[in-house]
Protein backbone atom coordinates (compact mmCIF):
# COMPACT_ATOMS: atom_id res chain seq x y z
CA UNK A 1 0.00 0.00 0.00
CA UNK A 2 2.88 2.34 0.79
CA UNK A 3 4.47 1.54 -2.57
CA UNK A 4 1.28 2.48 -4.42
CA UNK A 5 1.01 5.83 -2.67
CA UNK A 6 4.68 6.59 -3.29
CA UNK A 7 4.49 5.59 -6.96
CA UNK A 8 1.64 7.97 -7.65
CA UNK A 9 3.15 10.91 -5.81
CA UNK A 10 6.77 10.43 -6.88
CA UNK A 11 6.36 9.86 -10.62
CA UNK A 12 8.37 12.95 -11.60
CA UNK A 13 11.03 12.55 -8.88
CA UNK A 14 13.83 10.02 -9.13
CA UNK A 15 14.96 8.77 -5.71
CA UNK A 16 16.62 5.50 -4.94
CA UNK A 17 14.56 3.12 -2.89
CA UNK A 18 17.33 2.86 -0.29
CA UNK A 19 17.59 6.66 0.01
CA UNK A 20 13.85 6.89 0.55
CA UNK A 21 13.92 4.12 3.16
CA UNK A 22 16.80 5.86 4.96
CA UNK A 23 14.93 9.18 5.01
CA UNK A 24 11.76 7.55 6.32
CA UNK A 25 13.70 5.58 8.95
CA UNK A 26 15.48 8.74 10.10
CA UNK A 27 12.23 10.71 10.39
CA UNK A 28 10.45 7.91 12.24
CA UNK A 29 13.27 7.50 14.77
CA UNK A 30 13.37 11.26 15.39
CA UNK A 31 9.61 11.36 15.93
CA UNK A 32 9.79 8.42 18.31
CA UNK A 33 12.54 10.10 20.32
CA UNK A 34 10.56 13.35 20.55
CA UNK A 35 7.32 11.60 21.50
CA UNK A 36 9.14 9.40 24.06
CA UNK A 37 10.70 12.46 25.70
CA UNK A 38 7.39 14.32 25.74
CA UNK A 39 5.48 11.46 27.34
CA UNK A 40 8.04 10.86 30.07
CA UNK A 41 8.36 14.56 30.86
CA UNK A 42 4.62 15.10 30.89
CA UNK A 43 3.99 12.19 33.26
CA UNK A 44 3.44 13.76 36.66
CA UNK A 45 4.15 10.60 38.62
CA UNK A 46 7.63 10.26 37.14
CA UNK A 47 9.01 12.92 39.47
CA UNK A 48 7.39 11.16 42.43
CA UNK A 49 8.86 7.83 41.35
CA UNK A 50 12.33 9.34 41.04
CA UNK A 51 12.10 10.78 44.55
CA UNK A 52 10.75 7.46 45.83
CA UNK A 53 13.73 5.61 44.37
CA UNK A 54 16.13 8.07 46.02
CA UNK A 55 14.82 7.17 49.49
CA UNK A 56 16.51 4.49 51.53
CA UNK A 57 14.66 1.25 52.25
CA UNK A 58 13.17 2.51 55.54
CA UNK A 59 11.86 5.65 53.85
CA UNK A 60 10.35 3.60 51.02
CA UNK A 61 8.72 1.29 53.56
CA UNK A 62 7.30 4.23 55.54
CA UNK A 63 5.92 5.89 52.43
CA UNK A 64 4.41 2.60 51.27
CA UNK A 65 2.68 2.19 54.65
CA UNK A 66 1.26 5.73 54.41
CA UNK A 67 -0.12 5.06 50.93
CA UNK A 68 -1.56 1.73 52.07
CA UNK A 69 -3.22 3.46 55.04
CA UNK A 70 -4.79 5.99 52.69
CA UNK A 71 -6.14 3.23 50.44
CA UNK A 72 -7.57 1.23 53.36
CA UNK A 73 -9.22 4.28 54.91
CA UNK A 74 -10.72 5.24 51.53
CA UNK A 75 -12.13 1.75 51.06
CA UNK A 76 -13.58 1.68 54.57
CA UNK A 77 -15.17 5.09 54.05
CA UNK A 78 -16.73 3.87 50.80
CA UNK A 79 -18.14 0.73 52.43
CA UNK A 80 -19.55 2.67 55.40
CA UNK A 81 -21.13 5.21 53.05
CA UNK A 82 -22.81 2.46 51.01
CA UNK A 83 -24.15 0.72 54.12
CA UNK A 84 -25.36 3.98 55.68
CA UNK A 85 -27.05 4.89 52.40
CA UNK A 86 -28.94 1.58 52.45
CA UNK A 87 -29.95 2.23 56.05
CA UNK A 88 -31.31 5.69 55.17
CA UNK A 89 -33.20 4.34 52.15
CA UNK A 90 -34.94 1.72 54.30
CA UNK A 91 -35.54 4.05 57.27
CA UNK A 92 -37.25 6.80 55.27
CA UNK A 93 -39.06 4.46 52.85
CA UNK A 94 -37.66 6.25 49.84
CA UNK A 95 -38.71 3.42 47.50
CA UNK A 96 -42.36 3.88 48.52
CA UNK A 97 -42.35 7.69 48.58
CA UNK A 98 -40.55 8.05 45.23
CA UNK A 99 -41.58 5.18 42.92
CA UNK A 100 -39.57 6.56 39.99
CA UNK A 101 -36.41 6.20 42.04
CA UNK A 102 -37.36 2.65 43.02
CA UNK A 103 -36.21 1.27 39.66
CA UNK A 104 -32.83 2.92 40.07
CA UNK A 105 -32.51 1.72 43.65
CA UNK A 106 -33.33 -1.86 42.62
CA UNK A 107 -30.72 -1.64 39.89
CA UNK A 108 -28.13 -0.42 42.40
CA UNK A 109 -29.10 -3.22 44.78
CA UNK A 110 -28.67 -5.83 42.02
CA UNK A 111 -25.28 -4.41 41.08
CA UNK A 112 -24.17 -4.58 44.71
CA UNK A 113 -25.25 -8.22 44.91
CA UNK A 114 -23.28 -8.99 41.77
CA UNK A 115 -20.20 -7.19 43.10
CA UNK A 116 -20.39 -9.03 46.43
CA UNK A 117 -20.29 -12.38 44.64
Amino acid sequence: MLNLKLKGSLDGIKINKTELENIIQKEVTEELKVSKNNTTESFIGLEFLNKFEELNSIGQFALSILILNYVVISLLFTIVTILYGNYLIKKYNIEVKYPKLAKLLHLIENLKNIIYL
